[in-house]
């Protein structure tokens, strides 16, 4: 479990959130459950996620997710904003470029420090 002490210490690196994502994904995959996967994003403050049955549980849990997705997603999505009209609590992540997921997840980064900088100033 990441604490927010130790998010405090410095930025988050796009690749160090790819390697938590990795490192939980065994965790997660293992769970087909819908009522063990709410219960596990009841306890997260963020949920960061790519087109899955998960982006929609927590967004209808209105709970924060980060959605990442592809240039070309799903036609629910849209094309071009950043929110979505069914789930307030959640923020879109497109593609700029076709396979750049090295950028989209700069951004991710950023927002994630935004968001724990939110956090240790309230």
């Amino acid at each position: 479990m990441i604490s927010s002490k130790s998010l405090t210490i410095k930025l988050i690196p796009a690749e160090k959130i790819r390697r938590a994502c990795l490192l939980l994904n065994p965790y997660i995959s293992a769970t087909w459950d819908f009522h063990e996967n709410a219960a596990i994003i009841e306890n997260c403050d963020l949920i960061i996620t790519c087109d899955t049955s998960i982006a929609h549980l927590t967004g209808g849990m209105g709970k924060k997710v980060l959605l990442l997705l592809k240039d070309i997603p799903f036609w629910t999505w849209g094309l071009k904003k950043e929110t979505i009209f069914w789930y307030p609590s959640m923020r879109l992540f497109r593609h700029k470029e076709r396979d750049n997921w090295y950028e989209l997840m700069e951004r991710v980064s950023n927002q994630l420090n935004e968001e724990v900088y939110k956090l240790n100033n309230h």
